[in-house]
């Protein structure tokens, strides 16, 4: 995977801000589906958010589309039979928006993401290590009290995240295993006792020879 191209103000900031609508209007947010009448995937939720207009309700079979803009790709731009005016598919729109090459899109976009799962695709492409430390702390101190919990789930569904990244750069292959059981003993040993933000940097250096080439560049506070 790569980061998130273009300005990395607007495409990262959108993305962030998706993550935060998502998160504080979780009824709206369904994955499995670009849109229906009530939800819509990120996907649909980032071009909302940038002011996109849908090209038709819900229902309609042209439900997934917006009405083109001129910043589109105009290999992406069709006019349907009816004549009306020329649309675009919300991946190709959303993809534009963030910034992101195929690959990304299509990681970012699964219909099988789960929310943690998207928080991690967001960090790591818009470059939140930060955040990405956060994330792993929580999940691995709630994870390490129940090991078989719906926590070691969400951090067993990050891992994936993370190691697909790490394979995607074609460098050899980690045993994941390894890293959830690295942090879960991190996390049993601290047991939160130490700043929450120093275990966040030391699990972030458990995983760091994956992510050097895509984190060595940023600053963590001390």
């Amino acid at each position: 995977m790569n980061e998130i191209k273009g300005n990395p103000p607007d495409c990262a900031g959108l993305a962030m801000t998706t993550l935060a609508f998502i998160r504080d209007n979780r009824a709206l947010w369904d994955q499995v589906h670009w849109r229906t009448t009530r939800t819509g995937c990120f996907a649909w939720h980032t071009a909302i958010l940038a002011e996109g207009i849908p090209a038709t309700p819900a229902d309609h079979k042209y439900g997934e589309y917006l009405l083109a803009e001129p910043a589109d790709n105009p290999a992406d731009i069709f006019t349907p039979d009816d004549g009306k005016r020329p649309i675009i598919h919300v991946r190709a729109r959303a993809r534009r928006l963030l910034g992101l090459g195929e690959a990304d899109a299509s990681a970012l976009f699964g219909p099988t993401n789960t929310f943690e799962a998207l928080e991690t695709h967001v960090y790591v492409l818009a470059r939140r290590p930060d955040e990405l430390a956060g994330l792993l702390t929580r999940l691995a101190v709630e994870s390490a009290k129940d090991p078989f919990g719906d926590t070691a789930i969400a951090l067993d569904t990050v891992l994936d995240v993370l190691d697909h990244s790490y394979r995607d750069m074609r460098r050899p292959t980690v045993d994941r295993g390894h890293w959830v059981a690295e942090i879960r003993k991190t996390a049993a040993q601290t047991g939160g006792v130490i700043p929450s933000f120093q275990l966040g940097r030391a699990l972030l250096a458990l995983i760091g020879d994956v992510f050097d080439d895509r984190l060595s560049h940023l600053e963590l506070a001390a």
